[in-house]
């Protein structure tokens, strides 16, 4: 999934977005220094994973940031939902769920664009 984030990043820069790419190597880890320092940087997150939304990383982030007192703008944890997953190829499901890079891209601008409004 980072290369799907790292060309998202990309997609983003076309349209003058700077975006900020982090990879949890641990999920288990309760290390979020990195991640709470950009976080107070950007305003914005955008938790992209290839789990279900029950426990997901992201939700332990915007826990984090709460507990940190970290005003967010905008935030967003795309993930595969609840239930079942079904069977396809993994670009249709990426595209499904909204984690190919130019959802993600979308995604992502549009928490920009939620900032102006």
């Amino acid at each position: 999934l980072i290369n799907e984030m790292l060309h998202a990043a990309q997609l983003l820069e076309t349209k003058g977005i700077s975006a900020e790419v982090i990879k949890l190597n641990l999920i288990q880890s309760d290390d979020f220094s990195l991640t709470m320092d950009s976080l107070r940087k950007t305003g914005r997150v955008l938790v992209a994973e290839e789990v279900c939304a029950v426990g997901c990383i992201g939700r332990r982030i915007l826990a984090r940031a709460s507990q940190a007192s970290i005003s967010l703008h905008g935030s967003r944890c795309i993930n595969l939902k609840n239930g079942i997953v079904v069977h396809g190829s993994r670009d249709l499901l990426l595209c499904d769920y909204g984690l190919d890079a130019e959802s993600l891209a979308a995604s992502a601008s549009d928490l920009v664009e939620w900032k102006k409004a």
